[in-house]
């Protein structure tokens, strides 16, 4: 891991602000190149540049994904399958954006440990949002669009 004084050249994918704004720590994905600010992003704040650090989108490739079934928004579900995550998640359910390479998280049908990543019903694929469109949303209602953490 690098010192923080490390300076990351580009900008933060959700605040389009440079490494050190307001503080901020900048991280750059491993994999895709993403660059996130900590904070923006919803991580655990460091003092250091995080080498091996891998986005949400691209630590989710490869890995099986635990779902309800049926999978609707606001309910669980005691029946459960598993979807393989194929490629890297470009596509957001919150706009129109669907290709390029953005800060994504999971979106989840509901909240607390019965919560599972949502299933769209046309495509069968996982439902994913920009952590910017999240964001937005949160910030005029006041409510919650994803979950940050494993636990959530």
């Amino acid at each position: 891991a690098a010192n923080i004084a490390t300076k990351i050249k580009g900008r933060c994918d959700i605040c389009d602000q440079k490494d050190g704004f307001r503080g901020y720590n900048l991280q750059t994905c491993s994999v895709c190149s993403l660059a996130v600010h900590e904070r923006c992003y919803g991580m655990t704040l460091t003092t250091t540049k995080n080498l091996n650090f891998v986005c949400k989108a691209c630590a989710a490739i490869g890995s099986k994904v635990e779902v309800n079934k049926p999978s609707i928004l606001g309910k669980s579900s005691s029946t459960k399958e598993t979807i393989r995550v194929q490629e890297r998640p470009t596509e957001c359910v919150l706009c129109n954006v669907h290709d390029g390479i953005h800060a994504m998280h999971p979106l989840f049908d509901t909240h607390g440990p019965e919560g599972r990543q949502l299933v769209m019903n046309s495509n069968r694929k996982l439902a994913w949002v920009h952590t910017l469109c999240a964001n937005f949303i949160c910030s005029k209602t006041g409510g919650s669009v994803y979950g940050c953490y494993g636990d959530d």
